[in-house]
C-alpha cells in the first residue's frame, strides 16, 4: 500500500511538471508564430532536434561536466561558508548584527563590475566560480540562518532544562527540524549556482564550457544552437529541483 501510494505521488508530480512543461512550448510556439522570424525566436522543432543533436556530441558533454564542475565547486563553498556564519549568527547575535551589514553589501554588489574586478586577478576559468560564491553566498548565509532561527525554542528549553546532552540536541532537534528546509534551499541554490555559472562563462568567454559554447552560438547566429544549449540547462536545473522537491515530500 505504501509503495503504491508512494508511486502514485511520483507519477502526480511527473504528470504535472509534463504539464507545466507543456504550457511553455505552447507560449514559445505562440511567440514562434506571432514573430514569424527565425531570427527572432528560433524555430522550436530545429531547437529541440539541435539539442537531441547535441546530447550526441563527446564536445558538449566535456563542456558540460566542466560548467557542472564548477557550479558544485561553487556551491558547495558557498553552503560551507554559509552556513558555518549561520551558526556563528544564531549563537553569538552580536556577530549577526555586524553580519547582517556585510550580507547587504554583498547582495548590492553589481554582478558585471564584480566580474570585472575578478578578470584583473583570476584566470577566465577561476572567474565563473568566485562569481558565483560572491552572489550565492549571502543568499544561503540567510536561508540557513532562518533554518536555525526556525527550531522551535520552546523543545530547546525543555531539552536544556531535562539535561538533554548537547549531541542529542543537535542530532535529535536541530537538524531534523532543518532538513527539509535546509535541502530545498540547497537545491534551489545549486540551480541558481548553475545560472549564474554560465551567466559568467559567457561574459568572461570560458573556452570549453556551456557559457563559451553559448557564446560561440550567438556570435555565429546559430540560434537554434543557442536556444538549444539553454533549454538545456533550464531542463537539468528543473529535474533537479523536481527530484529534491520530490525526496522531500517521500520523507527522506
Amino acid at each position: 500500500m505504501k509503495g503504491s501510494k508512494r508511486t502514485n505521488a511520483i507519477l502526480k508530480n511527473a504528470v504535472w511538471g509534463l504539464c507545466a512543461l507543456l504550457f511553455l512550448f505552447i507560449l514559445w510556439l505562440i511567440g514562434y508564430f506571432s514573430v514569424g522570424k527565425d531570427t527572432v525566436v528560433a524555430s522550436p522543432w530545429e531547437t529541440v532536434g539541435r539539442a537531441f543533436s547535441l546530447l550526441g556530441d563527446g564536445t558538449f558533454w566535456q563542456a558540460f561536466l566542466e560548467t557542472l564542475l564548477r557550479a558544485v565547486i561553487a556551491f558547495c563553498l558557498s553552503a560551507l561558508l554559509a552556513f558555518a556564519f549561520a551558526l556563528l549568527s544564531y549563537l553569538f547575535p552580536p556577530f549577526f548584527r555586524i553580519f547582517t551589514g556585510v550580507c547587504a553589501f554583498l547582495r548590492a554588489l553589481p554582478t558585471m563590475a564584480v566580474l570585472l574586478i575578478l578578470l584583473v586577478s583570476f584566470t577566465r576559468a577561476e572567474v565563473p566560480v568566485a562569481v558565483c560564491v560572491l552572489t550565492l553566498f549571502p543568499l544561503l548565509y540567510t536561508a540557513y540562518y532562518n533554518a536555525l532561527s526556525g527550531v522551535d525554542k520552546d523543545l530547546l528549553e525543555m531539552s536544556k532544562t531535562f539535561g538533554v546532552p548537547k549531541k542529542k540536541i543537535v542530532f535529535g532537534l536541530y537538524l531534523p527540524s532543518m532538513k527539509n528546509s535546509l535541502i530545498l534551499e540547497s537545491a534551489t541554490g545549486f540551480s541558481f549556482a548553475v545560472k549564474l555559472i554560465v551567466s559568467a562563462e559567457i561574459l568572461a568567454n570560458v573556452a570549453g564550457s556551456l557559457g563559451g559554447q553559448m557564446q560561440e552560438a550567438a556570435y555565429y547566429a546559430q540560434r537554434p544552437t543557442l536556444f538549444a544549449l539553454t533549454l538545456i540547462v533550464c531542463l537539468f536545473s528543473m529535474l533537479v529541483e523536481w527530484a529534491v522537491g520530490l525526496l522531500i515530500k517521500e520523507g527522506v
